[in-house]
């Protein structure tokens, strides 16, 4: 019965999660439903009115997406009321926007309504009607899609970074947290901060002719070149500048392979980063075993003031923190990679099929480092706990045993004041009788 019902799930799962083939052909009476401009009521946000229309009237009455209103509507205030300001350089758009006229002409000359993209993946056309420039969000329109013949592909790549500065930086949208890092055992030098961040992707659109690519990307601690530079130079700044702009990626699916494959590598090396910096920062306790000259320098033990064990705490805190991003990382793959990466089999052997292999390989492989990296961070919180409780259990004893001696002094002082009032009453039953 396990058998077949694990079976049965996978015969579900296989069919929720194919690539529908009327993507693959020009949906044009779908079109004019990009044209649809949403426009709030009267003390409504663009938030607000975005959320309502998506709203279905079996959602909860009172949270229904209250958390993702509260972030929007946090995340930058002055994009989303289109109301920003020329001066504004953080409020910069980078629009590619051009149109594949040529499509599949065959040996009759006859255009179809399908591109043969074994040819495209070789010599992709630049294409036509192309607009490349930099916009303020207030010269960009709002618009609602409510065609049901739509696809989309997303994922979210959280990670934290480590930078060099004499001072931390600030999100100024005070959505990203940062701190300082473990101090090195070494004081020369710059400080390090660590940097919470994250990068999301999102391909979504009518048909692999009508669709739109977007990356957000944290930049606050200056982890990306600017608009601007990808525009000068040319570059497809959604790939970090990978790629040059004059050959462009066609396809949806590849261009969203394309997109996660760059960017996946990028988090996995800040992600590791970090974790050797950690490996660097804690070694001298693992040394301790093998030097006995910095054993006491190494140890948990503390003086007055308990600073090293703060310190330790702090280090845990930071370990569990940097494990459980990670842990939720690699599980939201796992659930792509049993569902969405289906949209990706290609059953022919062709250029493309090639291409997209090599893609997720390069994802694969990154995964598997992730996977190292929580492995990794996994032992050092084992390790540093059983440090802790080694620490406790010393800390146990010594407090047993300073108990145990103040109840003996107190059981001998009650002893001394006993006999002496038993000395006492016996004097004064004495004199009492005399008497």
């Amino acid at each position: 019965m396990d058998n077949y019902m694990e079976s049965r799930k996978r015969t579900i799962r296989n069919r929720a999660f194919v690539w529908d083939k009327k993507f693959e052909k020009r949906q044009t009476r779908a079109y004019h439903s990009e044209d649809n401009k949403l426009t709030p009521r009267d003390q409504q946000t663009i938030v607000a009115a975005f959320l309502e229309e998506q709203a279905s009237r079996l959602d909860p009455p009172q949270y229904t997406y209250a958390r993702l209103e509260s972030f929007l509507e946090t995340s930058n205030q002055i994009l989303v009321r289109g109301n920003s300001s020329p001066e504004d350089e953080t409020c910069a758009v980078l629009v590619d926007d051009r149109r594949d006229a040529s499509g599949w002409v065959d040996v009759s000359d006859t255009h179809h309504s399908a591109r043969d993209w074994d040819a495209y993946d070789n010599y992709p056309p630049e294409g036509e009607d192309r607009t490349l420039d930099i916009y303020n969000p207030s010269q960009l329109r709002v618009r609602l899609s409510r065609s049901s013949y739509r696809f989309s592909m997303e994922f979210h790549l959280p990670y934290y970074a480590l930078r060099q500065s004499q001072h931390q930086q600030m999100d100024p949208r005070g959505l990203r947290r940062s701190g300082k890092f473990i101090p090195k055992r070494s004081t020369q030098g710059l400080q390090d901060w660590f940097y919470e961040a994250q990068i999301s992707i999102l391909v979504t659109g009518i048909d692999e002719w009508f669709w739109t690519a977007y990356c957000f990307v944290d930049t606050y601690f200056g982890s990306e070149e600017t608009v601007e530079n990808y525009h000068d130079r040319g570059l497809d700044a959604l790939t970090g500048g990978q790629k040059s702009l004059q050959y462009p990626v066609w396809n949806p699916r590849g261009y969203f392979l394309q997109l996660l494959s760059f960017r996946l590598e990028q988090a996995t090396k800040e992600w590791s980063n970090v974790v050797d910096a950690l490996d660097d920062r804690l070694q001298h306790h693992e040394e301790s075993i093998f030097n006995e000259s910095i054993r006491d320098d190494a140890s948990l033990t503390d003086e007055d003031g308990f600073p090293r064990t703060r310190e330790y705490t702090r280090t845990i805190e930071l370990l569990r923190l940097l494990h459980n991003s990670l842990v939720k990382f690699i599980e939201s793959w796992e659930r792509f990679e049993d569902g969405e990466i289906q949209y990706f089999n290609i059953n022919e052997q062709n250029s493309l099929r090639r291409t997209w292999e090599s893609y997720l390989a390069g994802i694969e492989k990154n995964i598997n480092e992730l996977k190292f990296l929580r492995r990794s961070l996994q032992q050092r919180i084992e390790t540093f706990d059983t440090m802790r409780t080694g620490v406790r259990k010393a800390c146990q004893l010594g407090n047993d045993e300073l108990t145990n001696k103040l109840v003996n002094a107190s059981s001998m002082v009650e002893s001394r004041v006993a006999a002496r009032q038993g000395t006492n009453i016996g004097r004064l039953t004495r004199v009492t009788v005399a008497r």
